[in-house]
């Protein structure tokens, strides 16, 4: 069920994300400043408010082992400094497109604490959706509460290409319009940008 976003000030950054129905927005359009800094486990450096994300990661982990899968945990939290540093010198292999992949810092979901990129022991990155791991993810992950963040073919609404390896944590309730064949965004969820 879609809602409608209230958008702030253009380019306003703010110390707390746009939060829409309990689901918090970062994107190009909507940033948090360089105060945000949530508290994060330091497990998996997911955020750690009542413990509901990285709760939910080790579940989804340990629901993949059961199926015989391996979820491999790349990248959780981004502070401001390392995304920055990360935006000014995207890796080689984007190209000239490295904002399409790479957000500009305050405007990443990792500063968040809600991304996690994974990986299996047998693919990562563009070739993680040949993988089993990554259609168990898709199969499964939004029972977790999790969403792919950058579905294919939707560039034009968020902002980023394809993103197989991005999963966000918006919660059980809120990830249960993003069913295993899903394609929705965050972004066409809430209803805007």
């Amino acid at each position: 069920m879609a809602c409608l976003l209230k958008r702030p000030a253009s380019g306003a950054a703010l110390d707390t994300p746009l939060t829409v129905n309990g689901v918090a927005l970062i994107n190009h359009q909507h940033g948090v400043s360089k105060n945000f800094t949530p508290k994060v486990s330091t497990t998996f450096r997911l955020i750690a408010e009542a413990d509901a994300a990285y709760a939910a990661y080790a579940a989804m982990v340990k629901d993949a082992k059961r199926a015989g899968l391996t979820i491999v945990w790349r990248v959780g939290y981004r502070s401001y400094a390392t995304q920055k540093a990360l935006s000014a010198n995207p890796p080689p292999q984007y190209g000239d497109d490295g904002d399409s992949y790479v957000a500009p810092p305050g405007h990443s979901e990792h500063q968040a604490g809600l991304a996690v990129d994974v990986g299996s022991p047998s693919g990562r990155g563009v070739s993680f959706p040949k993988t089993k791991e990554f259609a168990w993810l898709r199969a499964n992950s939004y029972k977790d509460g999790f969403v792919l963040r950058y579905p294919a073919g939707k560039t034009e609404i968020t902002g980023y290409h394809y993103e197989p390896w991005h999963y966000r944590y918006i919660g059980p309730d809120a990830a249960a319009a993003f069913g295993p064949t899903s394609t929705l965004t965050l972004e066409e969820y809430l209803g805007g940008p």
